[in-house]
């Protein structure tokens, strides 16, 4: 069994958490790298512009760190007409084959719904960590369900092969029911965002 079983009552293919990052009563973090064969992906749509600029911001800052990486590196002397030619030809063969390969891939994108369920998981598995080893633990992982959402907005739907990284801070605890803000990034980027209230039963 994944060690994150132990902390959830979900079950494959409805686990939506790969790894438990962090976590003390007031907030926790997870991961989930988003799979094509995941209940929750979907065939894309074409992105807003307001993603699409978000994605082509996150793209450039990626190129231009890579970029200032390889500058100290990259020192050597002016390539021939010739070598240019050669690295053109190259580049474009592996660009070309990592094309290919992402091709569906990329169409495939985690839909709202399975956002929101990464959230509520997230929720489940600070729980089943403090009721196991939290400082009032039980040493039994109860099982939540969602008594409200509000303010649940998407930003960007993440694509096949990203990993996201989710995060909750507890705002109110009162008994056996919590409210906590949650949010989902993927990067830098921010996908998604609620308030959402959890009770064990």
């Amino acid at each position: 069994m994944n060690e994150i079983e132990t902390l959830i009552p979900q079950r494959p293919p409805m686990v939506m958490v790969d790894a438990l990052l962090y976590c003390d009563v007031q907030h926790t973090e997870t991961k989930y790298r988003v799979t094509p064969e995941g209940l929750f992906v979907e065939e894309g749509r074409e992105l807003s512009v307001e993603e699409e600029k978000r994605y082509s911001v996150e793209e450039e800052k990626r190129y231009s760190e890579e970029e200032e990486k390889k500058g100290s590196v990259d020192k050597g002397r002016e390539l021939s007409e010739e070598e240019e030619k050669r690295g053109s030809v190259e580049e474009e063969k592996r660009y070309s084959v990592e094309e290919e390969g992402r091709g569906s891939e990329e169409k495939r994108r985690l839909s709202a719904a399975g956002l929101l369920e990464n959230m509520a998981q997230t929720t489940a598995a600070r729980m089943g960590y403090l009721a196991l080893y939290g400082p009032e633990a039980t040493g039994v992982v109860r099982k939540g369900v969602i008594g409200a959402i509000r303010e649940f907005s998407v930003y960007a739907l993440p694509q096949c092969g990203q990993t996201l990284k989710t995060s909750i801070d507890l705002v109110e605890e009162l008994g056996d029911m919590i409210l906590v803000e949650a949010n989902v990034k993927c990067g830098e980027l921010l996908c998604a965002s609620c308030t959402m209230i959890v009770s064990l039963i």
